[in-house]
Protein backbone atom coordinates (compact mmCIF):
# COMPACT_ATOMS: atom_id res chain seq x y z
CA UNK A 1 0.00 0.00 0.00
CA UNK A 2 2.89 2.28 0.85
CA UNK A 3 4.04 2.30 -2.73
CA UNK A 4 0.25 3.12 -4.19
CA UNK A 5 0.39 5.93 -1.59
CA UNK A 6 3.61 7.34 -3.02
CA UNK A 7 2.81 6.99 -6.54
CA UNK A 8 -0.59 8.59 -6.46
CA UNK A 9 1.38 11.49 -4.07
CA UNK A 10 3.90 12.22 -7.34
CA UNK A 11 1.35 11.81 -9.75
CA UNK A 12 -0.95 14.68 -7.88
CA UNK A 13 2.29 16.37 -7.61
CA UNK A 14 2.61 16.29 -11.25
CA UNK A 15 -1.34 16.57 -12.27
CA UNK A 16 -0.82 19.93 -9.77
CA UNK A 17 2.52 21.25 -11.84
CA UNK A 18 1.06 20.52 -15.04
CA UNK A 19 -2.31 22.64 -14.46
CA UNK A 20 -0.57 25.66 -13.16
CA UNK A 21 1.93 25.70 -16.15
CA UNK A 22 4.87 25.19 -13.78
CA UNK A 23 8.45 25.46 -15.23
CA UNK A 24 8.83 22.38 -17.36
CA UNK A 25 5.66 21.21 -16.27
CA UNK A 26 3.89 20.53 -20.11
CA UNK A 27 7.07 19.59 -21.59
CA UNK A 28 9.14 21.71 -24.13
CA UNK A 29 7.24 25.50 -24.95
CA UNK A 30 8.71 28.65 -25.86
CA UNK A 31 11.74 29.02 -23.56
CA UNK A 32 12.60 26.02 -26.03
CA UNK A 33 11.99 27.40 -28.82
CA UNK A 34 14.45 30.86 -28.14
CA UNK A 35 17.01 28.79 -26.53
CA UNK A 36 17.32 26.65 -29.57
CA UNK A 37 17.22 30.29 -31.94
CA UNK A 38 14.45 29.44 -33.91
CA UNK A 39 11.99 31.41 -35.42
CA UNK A 40 8.81 31.42 -37.64
CA UNK A 41 8.47 31.80 -41.35
CA UNK A 42 5.16 32.19 -41.29
CA UNK A 43 3.19 31.11 -43.91
CA UNK A 44 -0.19 32.46 -45.76
CA UNK A 45 -3.38 30.35 -45.15
CA UNK A 46 -6.75 31.15 -44.20
CA UNK A 47 -6.93 34.20 -41.84
CA UNK A 48 -9.09 32.36 -38.57
CA UNK A 49 -8.81 28.42 -39.49
CA UNK A 50 -7.06 26.75 -37.70
CA UNK A 51 -4.55 24.52 -38.74
CA UNK A 52 -4.11 21.06 -37.73
CA UNK A 53 0.18 20.34 -37.67
CA UNK A 54 2.78 17.33 -37.37
CA UNK A 55 6.26 16.56 -37.97
CA UNK A 56 6.72 16.28 -41.67
CA UNK A 57 8.90 12.97 -41.09
CA UNK A 58 6.11 11.47 -39.15
CA UNK A 59 3.44 8.64 -40.45
CA UNK A 60 0.68 11.34 -39.88
CA UNK A 61 -0.66 12.35 -43.66
CA UNK A 62 -4.52 13.06 -43.09
CA UNK A 63 -6.75 12.81 -39.93
CA UNK A 64 -10.65 12.14 -39.82
CA UNK A 65 -12.54 14.13 -37.10
CA UNK A 66 -12.90 11.28 -35.18
CA UNK A 67 -9.49 9.99 -34.90
CA UNK A 68 -8.27 13.97 -33.90
CA UNK A 69 -10.54 13.22 -31.40
CA UNK A 70 -9.46 10.46 -29.93
CA UNK A 71 -6.14 11.11 -30.01
CA UNK A 72 -7.04 14.48 -27.83
CA UNK A 73 -9.20 12.50 -25.68
CA UNK A 74 -5.63 10.18 -24.95
CA UNK A 75 -8.31 6.91 -26.35
CA UNK A 76 -5.67 6.48 -29.21
CA UNK A 77 -1.70 6.86 -28.30
CA UNK A 78 0.27 5.54 -31.52
CA UNK A 79 -0.39 5.92 -35.14
CA UNK A 80 1.64 3.55 -37.32
CA UNK A 81 3.62 2.21 -34.50
CA UNK A 82 4.83 5.67 -33.87
CA UNK A 83 3.90 7.07 -30.40
CA UNK A 84 1.80 10.52 -30.76
CA UNK A 85 2.62 13.35 -28.65
CA UNK A 86 -0.07 15.85 -28.03
CA UNK A 87 0.44 19.97 -28.56
CA UNK A 88 -1.74 22.40 -27.71
CA UNK A 89 -1.35 26.14 -28.87
CA UNK A 90 -2.61 28.09 -25.78
CA UNK A 91 -4.36 30.89 -27.48
CA UNK A 92 -6.59 28.53 -29.78
CA UNK A 93 -6.99 26.22 -26.78
CA UNK A 94 -10.77 27.12 -26.14
CA UNK A 95 -12.00 27.37 -29.67
CA UNK A 96 -10.20 23.84 -30.70
CA UNK A 97 -11.69 21.79 -27.93
CA UNK A 98 -15.31 23.56 -28.23
CA UNK A 99 -15.37 22.72 -32.12
CA UNK A 100 -13.49 19.73 -31.72
CA UNK A 101 -15.11 17.47 -29.00
CA UNK A 102 -18.17 19.81 -28.00
CA UNK A 103 -16.12 20.72 -24.70
CA UNK A 104 -14.27 23.72 -23.33
CA UNK A 105 -10.79 24.06 -21.83
CA UNK A 106 -11.00 23.23 -18.76
CA UNK A 107 -13.50 20.31 -19.05
CA UNK A 108 -10.56 18.90 -21.10
CA UNK A 109 -8.17 19.72 -18.70
CA UNK A 110 -10.09 17.82 -15.81
CA UNK A 111 -10.58 15.29 -18.40
CA UNK A 112 -7.10 14.72 -18.47
CA UNK A 113 -6.13 14.81 -15.01
CA UNK A 114 -9.05 12.03 -14.38
CA UNK A 115 -6.88 9.97 -16.85
CA UNK A 116 -3.33 10.89 -15.43
CA UNK A 117 -5.17 9.79 -11.71
CA UNK A 118 -6.35 7.01 -12.63
CA UNK A 119 -3.63 5.84 -14.63
CA UNK A 120 -5.47 5.95 -18.01
CA UNK A 121 -3.08 8.50 -19.62
CA UNK A 122 0.84 8.11 -19.65
CA UNK A 123 1.50 12.09 -20.92
CA UNK A 124 -1.16 14.85 -21.32
CA UNK A 125 -0.57 17.22 -24.03
CA UNK A 126 1.93 19.60 -23.87
CA UNK A 127 0.98 23.19 -23.65
CA UNK A 128 3.03 26.02 -25.46
CA UNK A 129 1.93 29.35 -25.32
CA UNK A 130 3.46 30.76 -28.97
CA UNK A 131 3.78 29.59 -32.29
CA UNK A 132 7.42 29.02 -31.84
CA UNK A 133 7.09 26.73 -28.88
CA UNK A 134 4.63 24.48 -30.74
CA UNK A 135 6.80 24.13 -33.63
CA UNK A 136 9.61 23.05 -31.28
CA UNK A 137 7.98 20.24 -29.93
CA UNK A 138 6.97 19.06 -33.13
CA UNK A 139 9.76 19.21 -34.83
CA UNK A 140 11.65 17.39 -32.11
CA UNK A 141 8.63 14.70 -32.13
CA UNK A 142 8.16 12.54 -35.11
CA UNK A 143 4.49 11.38 -34.01
CA UNK A 144 4.16 14.86 -32.49
CA UNK A 145 0.60 16.77 -33.70
CA UNK A 146 -0.99 20.16 -32.72
CA UNK A 147 -2.65 22.83 -34.03
CA UNK A 148 -2.00 26.44 -34.77
CA UNK A 149 -3.49 29.43 -36.78
CA UNK A 150 -3.29 28.73 -40.76
CA UNK A 151 -2.06 31.93 -41.27
CA UNK A 152 0.64 31.51 -38.64
CA UNK A 153 2.01 28.10 -39.35
CA UNK A 154 5.77 28.44 -39.79
CA UNK A 155 8.04 26.34 -42.26
CA UNK A 156 9.12 22.67 -41.67
CA UNK A 157 5.75 21.39 -40.24
CA UNK A 158 2.98 19.69 -42.66
CA UNK A 159 -0.56 20.59 -41.91
CA UNK A 160 -2.50 17.52 -42.48
CA UNK A 161 -6.37 17.64 -44.11
CA UNK A 162 -8.73 16.84 -41.52
CA UNK A 163 -11.62 14.59 -42.78
CA UNK A 164 -10.28 16.20 -46.77
CA UNK A 165 -10.75 19.00 -46.38
CA UNK A 166 -7.88 22.16 -45.96
CA UNK A 167 -8.13 25.28 -43.05
CA UNK A 168 -10.31 27.35 -44.00
CA UNK A 169 -11.79 25.54 -47.25
CA UNK A 170 -15.44 24.72 -47.43
CA UNK A 171 -16.16 21.10 -45.40
CA UNK A 172 -13.55 22.06 -42.90
CA UNK A 173 -14.87 19.91 -39.73
CA UNK A 174 -12.61 22.75 -37.73
CA UNK A 175 -14.53 25.46 -39.12
CA UNK A 176 -13.96 29.02 -39.59
CA UNK A 177 -14.17 31.07 -36.73
CA UNK A 178 -17.58 31.48 -35.45
CA UNK A 179 -18.91 35.45 -35.88
CA UNK A 180 -19.67 36.74 -32.36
Amino acid sequence: MRRRTRRRYVLALLAAAWLLGGPGARGRGAGAARAAGERSNATAGPAGAVAVVVNPDGPIRSLTRARLRDLFLGRRTRIDGVRVTLVEYAPLRERFYRVLLQRGASEVTQYWLRMVFNGDAATPPVLARDVDGVAAVIRAERGAIGFLPADAVPEGLRVVPVDGHAPGSPGDPLGPPSPH
